[in-house]
């Protein structure tokens, strides 16, 4: 009998490829009858792209939406696993979805964040992207207003594409470790600016204001490891002030073993974390490769600023 109880438990823990994985009660009238309506992790795909999402164990007329796409050499489900973003969806009433990068559009797994056709919303990759949540969101009606994307390293940079191409779908974004947009157009560039962080680039302030115009993110949240060897910190620097303008207040704590910033004025708010001895990580709720627990758990930081 013990071996029963735990062989299911396994199943409900890591069965990702069936289509549920709890039996949890959900509290609805919006879903159409035939997409799943049980708490879980589900499977899908568009075009070469396999999805992971969760639903919550509460879906109602609040429940928001989280695109979270993750870094090179990942894929989107075992980043769902490791970041403990599930039970802050539960805590916070949000679907959140983990696309997987396809071999075919990249052989190590990255998103193709730094090509033109990305950063302008042309490219095949993000207009994929761009259906799935469309596809979530109006599959399970979900709130508009409470729709956010998110990544991690070129994933962060392939979120802040998403946001400034699609403002009417997402209200803001969250980048950890990640670059400013439209600052590079091919690999080599990329990489030069990965390395240092500095911009060859004129007024580069202004790129993401000139693309969303009065749309610009309601909230957004930037997190960066001081230590990180692969993406220098000034690169989230950058974003910052790609961000804010000179109307923007701010309130700066400085901790031991962090930083914490907020900018905001009357309808914006940007919160930046800088962690000191932190490395090109994300830090979540388990150990692993490009996973790391740390005093900040950053899926609780995004969760709670973006859904509370």
């Amino acid at each position: 009998m013990k071996k029963i109880v735990i062989a299911l438990f396994l199943f409900i823990l890591f069965g990702c490829s069936s289509n549920t994985t709890t039996t949890s009660t959900i509290t609805t009238s919006n879903t159409d009858s035939s997409f799943p309506i049980e708490s879980g992790i589900y499977q899908d795909n568009l075009d070469d792209i396999v999805y992971h999402y969760y639903i919550p164990k509460i879906l109602d007329s609040n429940t928001g939406f989280l695109l979270f796409l993750h870094g090179g050499h990942m894929d989107g489900l075992s980043f769902m696993e490791s970041s403990g973003i599930n039970e802050q969806a539960d805590i916070y009433n949000f679907i959140v979805c983990f696309p997987s990068q396809s071999r075919n559009r990249n052989v190590e797994y990255y998103w193709n964040w730094y090509k033109e056709e990305e950063q302008l919303g042309l490219g095949e990759e993000i207009n994929l992207l761009h259906e799935i949540a469309t596809t979530l969101i109006e599959r399970y009606d979900l709130n508009i207003d409470r729709s956010y994307v998110a990544g991690f390293s070129a994933g962060a940079c392939e979120a802040i594409n998403l946001y400034v191409n699609y403002p009417d779908i997402f209200q803001g974004f969250a980048s950890v470790s990640g670059l400013g947009y439209r600052l590079v157009n091919n690999k080599v560039a990329a990489e030069g600016l990965m390395a240092n962080g500095i911009p060859v680039v004129n007024n580069y302030q202004e790129f993401i204001r000139q693309r969303v115009g009065d749309n610009m993110p309601s909230k957004a949240v930037v997190i960066h490891g001081s230590n990180d060897a692969l993406v220098n910190p000034r690169n989230s620097e950058v974003i910052i002030e790609q961000i804010i303008d000179d109307n923007y207040q701010y309130n700066e704590e400085i901790l031991d073993t962090y930083s914490h910033c907020s900018y905001y004025d009357d309808s914006h708010i940007l919160e930046a974390y800088f962690l000191a001895n932190i490395g090109h990580v994300y830090c979540g709720s388990t150990n692993g490769r490009f996973i790391t627990v740390g005093e900040i758990n950053y899926s609780e930081v995004i969760a709670e600023y973006f859904f509370e």
